[in-house]
């Protein structure tokens, strides 16, 4: 058989055969009939050849496709099966990780049987839980009853069903949980759990959380959470549900909580050891002087920069400084305080003086400290006369009260007190002279009338002390009885009886002298009155206050008769006594309070004038005398007290609605703590503060009732009042008064308010210049033969006259009478002799023609000078 040649088409299949070539369009038709030619050219053979391969290659065809569609099926196995495993292996490293988080957040915690359980099967038991909770509930239970143990039960909930009815009730109480658990172990953490270190030490869960040692701080953190769990019944929770809902929350809540612990640790130490070395410093100015000024603050500095403080070294120097200053004050080291001046900052090196940084600071305490002196000083002097009062209760010769005087004036000069300890030999030796007592007697009296004492310990005292009599002391005890008894009955029945009775009397008072009550309790002038009214209403105020005053005093009086009664039998006796005062003041001529006149108007404008008139002289003669007025002060309340402080501004007139609201009954404040200790101290040194007097004088009150008031506010000792008290023994030369403004101030301390002192001040002034121990001649020729002392008292050559009567009153001559035995001298004479003048200087509303007419009707004098003048100056400086 020929062999094909392959490299000629066709050749080897349907032998030789050359195809043409065909130029031209049909190309495809040209083909198909080549192709028929072909097949019709093949033989018998070579048609089984050709069929024959087609068949294999179709059966070939067909295997091939079923080989691909199982490698297809093969793959696509494959692939889910790397899928599962790749699952598989995923939850079990999840499972790991939920497993290994359960076991670091709960795993250690006491009393929690655990057995290990496969993560697969909570999922399983989540998938199901939902409607398989009471099934879970009953196989715990069962597991419960069978092994006797509750712990069991646990196993049955953890690994199969989680808490309450199925999952959904786990996970609500899950998020609850959550949104608890930074607030809950907070407040855990300050709590008083009992906690067991780890090195077994028994504490407190808050006493570890505040700790500075910082394995206590985590072992209360780590009970915080075990406590969490037990608070929020979680211990049968499924680890899965656990770790989802609180894993970070607790992670991040502890860590939060951890930081914060440590930081307050942190600041807790540093702040400590701030204080230890404060007190350190404090105890080292306290103990030593100005030579080691320099010594101690560059040891302190040094230390609060070193030792843990977080100071910088500009801080630490600070507190260095503040430290020694604050010691230096306290004992009022002054020569201490002025070494630190010259201290540098920086240890060594000049420029860096504190003089330069801190001098206002500096001196502003050495003010402190002299203060402080002054305090440690009256402390002193207090102590001193305290156990002298004491010695001369028990007394029984002038002898022996002489050498106790004695004894406790060289106590004083011993503590530096040399002013106070001369005031009191010289007070005493006063007292032993003829009228000494006598003037006191009617001092203390005046003082009990204006408010100055109001305490029987106060008369006891002084008469135990020897500076008023007996007599005295009975006379000034039926003054304080006349003006006690002012406090509000307890009983609600007769409080509400006393109201009902003091309403009567503002309606039918406001009524007739033209105001009237506006809704808010204000007072108003009545429009029909116009311009007619018969007093202001600030003087409304103040009577209407006075009256309820009354009534109060007279309801107490009658319940202290009425012991035993029942009360309906008080309630009429009452009744009684309250209309009888009301009959008797204010609808009887003569009348505290009258106002019948004013009630009875003819309708005559003229006569009708003349009684608003007469009523109108008759309320402001009442308003101005403190001896009738002044007897009560205020009207009592129940009410709490009141702080006027942010109103009562120094220099500045009072709002009126502080004059006529301030109750000093029910301990109002008009001034801080600190001021009237300062008031106090200058009272005690023998000065008014001018602050005091100016406000005493708006309030219609003299410098030292306003002090005792304000005094008793801030549970403090009132002061006595001061009596004769001459500081001066020589008998030539001037007196320890030399100018009208230390005259003005002892006046006010002797119980005079500002303006009456202002005015007797500058009369002194115009007549003697405040130079009281001599005498001299005729004055302007007005006929004397001398005159003499600090008011410049007058005598004839045939007759003595008023120098005369006060030289016997005193007894001994006026060159020879200090200056406050001349006050004193005075005081008697015009209480005495010008009743009218006195009333008027003791009456803190007088108006200046007022002042000026007492002061004319006193001294009589012919040239009126500068004397009013100088009682301006006196006010001006007094503002």
């Amino acid at each position: 058989m020929k062999q094909p040649n392959f490299n000629v088409p066709f050749e080897g299949i349907a032998g030789s055969y050359q195809p043409q070539r065909f130029v031209g369009a049909d190309i495809a038709g040209q083909m198909e009939r080549e192709n028929a030619a072909f097949e019709r050219r093949q033989g018998a053979y070579e048609k089984s050849i050709l069929n024959n391969l087609d068949t294999k290659v179709k059966n070939a065809g067909i295997e091939s496709m079923q080989q691909a569609l199982v490698f297809k099926e093969l793959g696509a196995f494959s692939k889910q099966a790397l899928e599962i495993w790749q699952g598989i292996e995923e939850q079990s490293k999840k499972d790991r990780e939920i497993g290994e988080t359960y076991d670091a957040l709960f795993g250690d915690a006491p009393a929690n049987n655990k057995v290990d359980q496969a993560t697969q099967e909570e999922e399983e038991a989540v998938a199901v839980g939902e409607s398989q909770g009471p099934v879970v509930a009953q196989m715990a239970l069962n597991a419960e009853q069978q092994q006797g143990s509750r712990e069991a039960a646990q196993v049955v909930r953890q690994s199969v069903g989680g808490l309450a009815e199925g999952v959904a009730g786990e996970k609500a109480l899950l998020m609850q949980a959550q949104t608890m658990h930074g607030s809950w172990t907070a407040s855990y953490l300050q709590s008083n759990a009992p906690l067991i270190l780890p090195n077994g030490q028994k504490t407190t869960v808050a006493q570890a959380a505040n700790s500075t040692d910082p394995i206590a701080r985590m072992a209360a953190v780590r009970q915080s959470r075990y406590a969490f769990m037990d608070a929020f019944n979680l211990r049968g929770a499924t680890k899965t549900n656990m770790v989802k809902f609180l894993g970070n929350t607790i992670v991040q809540n502890e860590a939060s909580i951890a930081r914060g612990l440590a930081e307050a640790s942190i600041k807790a130490e540093r702040d400590s050891n701030i204080q230890r070395l404060e007190g350190l410093g404090y105890n080292a100015g306290r103990t030593t002087g100005a030579a080691q000024a320099q010594a101690n603050y560059d040891e302190l500095s040094s230390q609060f920069f070193v030792a843990n403080t977080g100071l910088t070294r500009g801080e630490a120097a600070d507190r260095a400084f503040n430290s020694l200053k604050e010691a230096y004050i306290d004992t009022g080291n002054v020569d201490a305080l002025q070494a630190l001046l010259d201290v540098k900052k920086i240890p060594g090196q000049d420029g860096t003086e504190f003089r330069r940084t801190h001098s206002r600071e500096i001196f502003d305490a050495i003010e402190q400290a002299q203060d402080k002196v002054k305090t440690i000083k009256t402390a002193k002097v207090t102590a001193i006369r305290s156990q002298m009062e004491e010695q001369l209760a028990g007394a029984s010769s002038v002898a022996e009260r002489s050498v106790i005087v004695r004894r406790s004036a060289d106590a004083m000069r011993d503590a530096g007190a040399h002013e106070a300890a001369r005031k009191l030999e010289q007070n005493f030796k006063t007292l032993s002279a003829p009228g000494g007592v006598a003037i006191n007697n009617e001092r203390v009296t005046q003082a009990v009338i204006d408010g100055e004492i109001t305490s029987l310990g106060q008369l006891e005292k002084l008469l135990k002390t020897g500076q008023i009599n007996k007599a005295g002391y009975d006379s000034a005890k039926s003054a304080l009885k006349a003006v006690g008894s002012t406090q509000p009955p307890s009983d609600p029945l007769v409080k509400e009886q006393l109201k009902a009775v003091g309403d009567r009397f503002d309606s039918a008072f406001l009524t007739a002298v033209g105001l009237r009550k506006n809704l808010d309790g204000s007072l108003a002038v009545d429009p029909s009155f116009k311009d007619t009214q018969v007093v202001t209403k600030g003087q409304a105020e103040v009577l209407m206050n006075q009256a309820r005053t009354d009534l109060t005093r007279l309801t107490n009086e009658v319940l202290s008769q009425s012991a035993g009664l029942s009360s309906q039998q008080v309630s009429a006796k009452l009744y009684t006594a309250q209309n009888e005062w009301f009959r008797t003041n204010v609808e009887t001529p003569g009348g505290k309070y009258f106002i019948g006149d004013l009630q009875s108007l003819t309708g005559d404008p003229t006569k009708d004038n003349v009684t608003r008139k007469n009523a109108q002289n008759r309320f402001n003669s009442l308003l101005g005398s403190p001896s009738d007025l002044s007897k009560l002060t205020g009207s009592a309340s129940l009410i709490q007290p009141r702080d006027f402080q942010s109103e009562v501004v120094q220099g500045k007139a009072l709002p009126p609605s502080v004059i006529t609201e301030y109750n000093p009954n029910r301990l109002d404040a008009l001034f801080t703590s600190g001021d009237v200790k300062q008031f106090a101290a200058d009272y005690d040194n023998g000065s008014i503060t001018p602050h005091l007097a100016a406000v005493a004088q708006q309030m219609g009150k003299t410098p030292l009732a306003l002090l005792n008031e304000q005094l008793r506010a801030y549970d403090l000792s009132p002061k006595l009042p001061e009596l004769v008290s001459p500081t001066s023994s020589a008998t030539q030369g001037k007196g320890n008064y030399s100018d009208m403004y230390s005259g003005a101030n002892r006046l006010m301390a002797l119980g005079f308010p500002l303006k009456g002192a202002a005015y007797i001040s500058g009369n002194i002034m115009a007549e003697s210049a405040w130079y009281g121990n001599r005498s001299w001649g005729a004055v302007a020729g007005d006929g004397t033969s001398r005159n003499g002392g600090l008011v410049s008292w007058a005598s004839w050559a045939d007759d003595p006259a008023r120098l005369g009567k006060i030289e016997n009153y005193l007894g001994k001559s006026i060159e020879q009478a200090s200056d406050d035995e001349q006050l004193a001298a005075m005081m008697w004479e015009m209480k005495n002799d010008y009743p009218g003048s006195w009333r008027t200087f003791n009456n803190p509303y007088a108006t200046k023609r007022q002042l000026e007419d007492a002061s004319f009707a006193y001294w009589g004098f012919g040239i009126e000078g500068e004397r009013y003048a100088f009682a301006r100056q006196i006010l001006e400086r007094n503002r």
